[in-house]
């Protein structure tokens, strides 16, 4: 394991579930729901998304330590739906480019997906701004959330001549 590379793990103990939980806490004003959770609410939650085999949750892993949290929705589709939060003590450090680049490259080698989406609140423009730098584009927008969707590069596939 090179710990210098942002890792992508699934949730599997308390530990990766209290994560979670903390780090969506922190970004409640970026979230539709701002409902700030406890414990009992994550534990309940998660018993219920557990079983789902159309989303997954991840913890984004940096030198020995969890610094973010990561989600695939609708694996089973494509375009395939992404969302990711770095870690307060985290922020700042080129990561949350980094979460993202390696969620893109998961949908793409693991799902083969062509695409993927997310949706932001409109009033995030530090988020919509950075989405865009990744190459996101807005394709729809509503009162209270813009989705935006970004076409996998397939540069690196073998090219006939």
């Amino acid at each position: 394991m090179n710990h210098d590379i942002l890792e992508l793990r699934d949730v599997v103990s308390e530990e990766d579930l209290r994560f979670l939980m903390e780090v969506r806490n922190q970004n409640l004003e970026f979230y539709f729901n701002q409902t700030q959770i406890d414990w009992e609410m994550q534990f309940r939650w998660w018993q219920k998304a557990e079983g789902d085999r159309d989303t997954r949750y991840l913890v984004a892993w940096y030198r020995g330590k969890r610094v973010g949290t990561g989600r695939l929705h609708r694996i089973q589709s494509d375009p395939i739906g992404i969302g990711g939060d770095i870690e307060e003590g985290f922020r700042g450090q080129g990561l949350g480019h980094e979460l993202y680049t390696v969620l893109i490259g998961l949908c793409e080698h693991t799902y083969g997906a062509e695409k993927v989406w997310l949706e932001v609140l409109p009033c995030n423009l530090r988020a919509i701004s950075f989405y865009m730098t990744l190459g996101f584009q807005e394709v729809e927008r509503w009162e209270n959330r813009i989705r935006m969707e970004l076409t996998i590069n397939r540069n690196d596939q073998s090219q006939e001549g």
